[in-house]
């Protein structure tokens, strides 16, 4: 668990100019683009398939902290598919726009957080 939150700090302290959520934003629209129309086409499948592939790493870690007691913790339901994560961090960045300069990483993690909240124990 903590090797995982260190590779996600690491990640995004290291590549700090181009992870912002201006960058990250088209990209992940994208992917929304995808799914919600048969047969659109992906301008930048790479670009795309980085995007949800961050989303669903800090997905991970976040279901992960609901386990070990973390801080950084999300409760997903079980049934919520990658799609409906990725339009929830999407809709989150684009009500915040005064943020759209800092990391998407992090935007993500809060939009997710904000979403399905922790249980706290009794």
């Amino acid at each position: 668990m903590t090797g995982a939150l260190m590779a996600l700090t690491i990640t995004t302290a290291t590549a700090a100019e181009n992870d912002s959520a201006n960058d990250w934003l088209p990209h992940c629209k994208n992917v929304l683009n995808y799914f919600d129309q048969d047969n659109s086409r992906i301008a930048s499948p790479l670009s795309a398939g980085m995007c949800i592939g961050r989303v669903e790493g800090i997905t991970s870690v976040l279901r992960l902290g609901t386990v070990g007691g973390s801080i950084f913790c999300a409760d997903i339901p079980g049934g919520v598919t990658p799609a409906q994560i990725l339009r929830v961090v999407v809709r989150y960045i684009e009500a915040e726009p005064q943020y759209m300069h800092e990391e998407f990483n992090w935007l993500a993690m809060l939009a997710i957080e904000n979403a399905w909240p922790c249980r706290k124990a009794p």
